[in-house]
């Protein structure tokens, strides 16, 4: 709290110096095309709505347009093409320190009648991939920093929407509708990625501490929480579909930040004015690193070390289409050192030294080619991956000698081709197919020093490779100008043990009025598992090993999803949404409790079948009022169970049956300065969950054998404490002639409530004691944008 004093008091400093009288004002420029086709809307006209004196142009034969010397501060966007429905894009930031770009996709109206649905930010319903119907939302990338305690990550901003549930403090993890983390898929720039994020925690886990992504880099994307379209394979519970943006081809420009998280440089700018060819990339590394080199321990002595890096060239060709070379990839690794003086040794972890690492990396190259007649264009992708995560555990001799003790590799390189191919026959048929072709090579191994014979057991040690095969069609009808439907098929064969899967998706959304809509989707989905649980290895009585698992199914799940939208105003609007998922072929345990729902990541050390069964079933209420007048605010209440059926063929509560989740986030900003060109915002949110469910611990059994026993029959049968969290946030913007730059901090957690993460029988108290979620987290940051 003392920090964000501070803070203020400096905001309110700067506004008193504020000497300069003088209106600034930015270039705004871009690009307009057909929404399904992506041909360019040559005349189409965009104006800034109540400018004064009037601010207008219209787009060149390319589609590409520019509007000089706009007003700094927020304006509101108007697109207006002959046969197309209008397009509003409001209150985007426009600021002295960049150029604004816009690239605006238009919809062809089916008849030639006045608007019927408002498009661009108060239209958030409607995603930007226009195949899908239900449970979908595009987000602005602005919307990661302007939510509090964000720190401009997808994920953690995805965590107050309708049917999203944090899992904590330490890590980004999402759980959508009841299911694992897990069952999320991540895509970028059109195919699957590794996970994004550093830190993450085990085999499978689709989060971790820190986002790689740079909201530098990020363009408009969508998020989706059920009843994906046809081309979302390998997804069970989410998906999150994000797009890099593209550098500004006709002016250099440099974005520098410094912050708790991260110290981060970001550079664009032309490579070819005249062919508007532009580069954009970023690289940013651990501050906490920094600290702690010159002695300043923040994390104390455990400190997390990171740094990442991204890129986009684009090069736009006359003949061949456009290309993008595109990356991202980050580095990370956190442990603690063993004590070199057996003197001090009380504990065995005085001895121990523990080491982590990760890496994860994805590049690619997009081409994308609109063919004659502007009614096909082809995108090609062909991508390379590599994720790795190492574990090492160690143990010091009284000779201060390393006994390796444990040792975990799990690395992976991916080849990734995908094509897909986008027709538009009319205004009311667009068709799309696509094949996407993996090659997943692997190297994996597993050691663990078995105490009893002084010998390594080894659990993993495969080095191979193997394909995962996919294809999928789509169609989308438009009968009228109030209905659409979304139809389509994907399948999949997985080439390790010859699972496969068929997968029909249909939706259908029905305008009723300029004011409400109904929808409705289904179909079914899976997600492959990683590798390493596949080939896991087990030991017979006679020190024999088999691979159990090699022939478990995915899991699967049917989802059906039905809504309803309400214009409450032009700002504002309220969505309900129900849902039903039957989730079968879950990997369990015979004759137990255990099922792969209830992990976020790792391995499964025994044989696994698929006879589990699982239901998740709810509603989602989403009541949000648009960034407008300054002001804007967002209530998402989700009211769900969460369950399944275990290899002892008992329904349970899944461990991420939380039960209610409600989330309320909001903010102001105000235009300050003696021409009112900076601004100074405030925000806030507030999350309030049920607590996980787990087994409960039987305290007096603990007692009487000196260790941790649960209560038998009775798993996942308690919920933890409720889980609150408040957030707040502030944030200055300057504006002067040439330049930008932004202080913000904001405070996570600020109450300092100690959520309890998990629980835990301690024999030394011999009490139940408790893991607590992070307290109070300050988060500041300062950047400059010229």
């Amino acid at each position: 709290m003392k920090q964000l004093k501070f803070v203020v008091a400096i905001l309110i400093l700067l506004q008193c110096t504020e000497v300069v009288a003088q209106v600034h004002t930015q270039t705004v420029k871009g690009r307009i095309v057909d929404k399904d086709s992506q041909a360019p809307l040559w005349g189409a006209n965009i104006i800034v709505v109540n400018s004064d004196p009037f601010i207008g142009v219209a787009a060149d034969s390319m589609g590409y347009f520019k509007l000089p010397q706009v007003p700094v501060g927020r304006q509101t966007f108007m697109i207006s093409y002959l046969g197309y429905n209008d397009v509003i894009v409001p209150e985007m930031i426009v600021t002295t320190g960049k150029e604004l770009v816009l690239n605006i996709g238009m919809e062809e109206m089916v008849t030639r009648i006045s608007e019927v649905v408002i498009s661009g930010d108060r239209d958030k319903h409607n995603a930007l991939n226009g195949m899908s119907t239900v449970s979908s939302r595009s987000f602005q990338v602005e919307e990661t920093g302007r939510y509090a305690a964000c720190i401009n990550d997808p994920a953690r901003m995805a965590q107050s929407f309708a049917g999203v549930a944090c899992n904590g403090d330490m890590s980004n993890e999402i759980i959508v509708r009841g299911n694992s983390p897990r069952g999320l898929l991540w895509r970028l720039e059109g195919i699957e990625i590794p996970n994004p994020n550093h830190f993450p925690n085990g085999q499978g886990d689709s989060g971790g501490g820190v986002s790689i992504f740079s909201n530098n880099m990020l363009s408009n994307s969508d998020f989706f929480s059920g009843a994906f379209a046809a081309e979302y394979g390998n997804a069970l519970s989410g998906v999150f579909d994000i797009n890099l943006r593209k550098g500004n081809a006709g002016k250099r420009e440099t974005t520098f930040q410094l912050g708790v998280l991260g110290t981060e440089i970001s550079a664009e700018g032309p490579i070819s004015r005249k062919h508007r060819s532009s580069y954009l990339i970023s690289y940013r590394y651990s501050t906490l690193d920094w600290l702690y080199a010159i002695g300043l321990k923040v994390a104390g002595n455990i400190v997390p070390k990171y740094q990442d890096m991204s890129y986009n060239f684009y090069f736009p060709t006359g003949k061949t289409g456009s290309f993008n070379i595109w990356g991202i990839g980050g580095l990370s690794g956190t442990g603690n050192d063993a004590i070199k003086d057996s003197a001090k040794w009380e504990k065995f972890r005085d001895r121990f030294a523990y080491d982590e690492r990760h890496r994860m990396f994805s590049t690619g190259v997009t081409r994308t080619y609109l063919f004659k007649g502007n009614k096909t264009y082809l995108k090609s992708i062909a991508s390379f991956s590599n994720e790795r995560n190492t574990t090492d555990e160690d143990t010091l001799n009284y000779q201060y000698q390393f006994v390796p003790i444990y040792n975990d590799t799990f690395n992976y390189n991916d080849l990734r081709f995908s094509v897909m191919l986008n027709h538009k026959a009319n205004s009311r048929n667009l068709f799309r197919f696509g094949l996407i072709e993996t090659v997943k090579f692997h190297n994996l191994s597993i050691f663990d020093l078995n105490r009893e014979t002084g010998k390594y057991d080894i659990f993993l040690e495969e080095n191979g490779n193997t394909q995962l095969h996919q294809a999928y069609l789509q169609w989308q009808y438009k009968p009228g100008v109030r209905v659409t439907i979304n139809s389509g098929v994907h399948g999949w064969q997985f080439a390790l043990n010859n699972d496969y899967s068929v997968e029909p998706r249909v939706g259908l959304r029905w305008q009723l009025n300029n004011l409400q809509a109904l929808s409705i989707g289904g179909g079914l989905h899976s997600r492959v598992e990683t590798v390493s649980n596949y080939l896991y290895r087990i030991y017979r009585e006679d020190s024999t090993q088999y691979q159990p698992n090699l022939s478990v199914k995915c899991t699967k799940a049917a989802h059906i999803v039905a809504g309803y939208d309400l214009q409450l105003s032009e700002y504002m609007r309220l969505k309900a949404e129900l849902y039903y998922q039957h989730l079968y072929d879950i990997p369990v345990q015979d004759s137990t409790s255990f099922a792969a729902v209830n992990y976020v990541g790792g391995l499964a050390d025994f044989e696994l079948v698929n006879n589990g069964t699982g239901r998740n079933y709810g509603v989602e209420l989403t009541l949000e009022r648009f960034l407008n007048k300054g002001y804007y605010y967002l209530f998402t209440t989700s009211l769900f169970e969460s369950k399944y059926t275990g290899g002892d063929k008992i329904e349970r509560n899944t461990f991420f049956n939380n039960r209610y989740v409600f989330n309320a986030l909001g903010g102001k900003e105000f235009k300050v300065g003696r021409e009112k060109n900076n601004s100074l915002s405030f925000n806030g949110r507030i999350i309030w969950k049920g607590g996980n469910m787990v087994t409960p611990i039987d305290l007096e059994k603990s007692k009487e054998h000196g260790r941790e026993v649960l209560v038998e029959g009775a798993e996942f049968t308690e919920q933890s404490p409720d889980y609150i969290r408040l957030d707040i946030g502030i944030s200055y913007r300057k504006n002067n002639q040439k330049w930008a730059w932004i202080l913000s901090a904001d405070a996570q957690n600020v109450t300092n409530r100690l959520n309890i993460y998990s629980s835990y029988y301690d024999n030394s108290t011999r009490r139940i004691e408790h893991n607590y979620n992070l307290g109070i987290v300050p988060i500041l940051r300062f950047q400059v944008e010229f």
